[in-house]
C-alpha cells in the first residue's frame, strides 16, 4: 500500500513537469525524500527497490541532483587540494634574529676584525675566540652592550658562543650588486649545511660551498621551482638536486 502511494506521487509529478513543464519546489522536495526513503528501506531490507523509479527521477531531476553532487564534491576537492599543496615540500625562508636569550654568556672577548664571508648582512662579523674563526658573528641587538655579538653554528644552537666583542671596524654593507646566500641550510632530509668560509675544493667545476652534518657538500647556485628551493648537493660519489627546507639569511 505504501509502496503504491509512492508511486503516485511519482507519476503525479511526472506529469504535471511532462505535460504543463511547470516546476514545483515542494513536490520536488517531496519526490527526492520519498525517493530517499525507498533507497534506505531497501538498504534496511524491509522493500524492494524500483530501478524505473530511480531512472525516472534522474532523468527529470537530473540537473538539480548534479548540483547537489557539485555541492558534495567541491569541499572535497577543496580538502584535497589543500592536502596535497600541504604535503608538498616547500622552502622557508628566515632572517636570524640573534638573541642571548638560554644562552651563557662567555667570559672570554671576541676579536672581530673584518665583515662575515658567510653572510652580508651589515650585523654579521668575522670574529675569533682563542685562535678559533667564527663566521658569522652577529651582533645581539638586545644586549645592553652594543658590542655584544652571538657566533651560531645554526639557527637553532643554544651552545653559540656569545660574549663582548672588540669590533675593530664597523661592517658597512656589501655591493648591491652581490647575490646574498643563506649562511645555514637544512635540507628536506633534515641534513643542516654551513656556509664554508675557509679554501674548499671543487667539483665538476663548481666550489664546494656548504658543509653538511650528513657527510655531503652543497654547491651553488640556488635555483627555486614553484614553491621549493634546489640546490647542487654531492652524496654517494655524485651530484644531484636537493631540496631545501629551511634557508636562513
Amino acid at each position: 500500500m505504501k509502496l503504491l502511494l509512492l508511486l503516485r506521487h511519482q507519476r503525479l509529478y511526472l506529469e504535471i513537469l511532462g505535460n504543463d513543464n511547470l516546476y514545483s519546489e515542494n513536490l520536488l522536495e517531496k519526490g527526492m525524500i520519498d525517493l530517499f526513503v525507498k533507497i534506505v528501506r531497501h538498504v534496511k531490507g524491509g522493500m524492494s527497490l524500483n530501478k524505473t523509479d530511480i531512472k525516472k527521477y534522474i532523468t527529470i531531476h537530473h540537473r538539480w541532483i548534479i548540483g547537489i553532487l557539485v555541492a558534495l564534491l567541491i569541499p572535497l576537492l577543496i580538502y584535497a587540494l589543500l592536502k596535497y599543496d600541504n604535503e608538498r615540500p616547500k622552502t622557508e625562508a628566515y632572517y636570524f634574529v640573534p638573541s642571548d636569550n638560554d644562552i651563557q654568556i662567555s667570559s672570554k672577548k671576541a676579536d672581530c676584525w673584518t665583515a662575515s664571508i658567510s653572510s652580508i648582512r651589515s650585523d654579521a662579523y668575522r670574529c675569533s675566540v682563542d685562535n678559533g674563526i667564527h663566521d658569522p658573528c652577529f651582533i645581539d641587538p638586545f644586549h645592553e652592550s652594543e658590542d655584544a655579538v652571538i657566533c651560531p653554528s645554526n639557527p637553532y644552537d643554544k651552545d653559540a658562543y656569545i660574549g663582548l666583542a672588540k669590533i675593530e671596524k664597523r661592517n658597512e654593507l656589501n655591493d648591491k650588486n652581490y647575490e646574498s646566500y643563506p649562511w645555514y641550510i637544512e635540507l628536506q632530509d633534515g641534513s643542516g649545511c654551513h656556509f664554508m668560509t675557509g679554501a674548499t675544493t671543487t667539483m665538476a667545476d663548481m666550489r664546494m660551498d656548504y658543509g653538511c652534518d650528513s657527510d655531503s657538500f652543497l654547491l651553488l647556485p640556488i635555483e627555486r621551482t614553484d614553491q621549493v628551493m634546489t640546490i647542487g648537493c654531492y652524496k654517494n660519489n655524485r651530484i644531484e638536486k636537493c631540496q631545501i627546507k629551511e634557508a636562513w639569511y
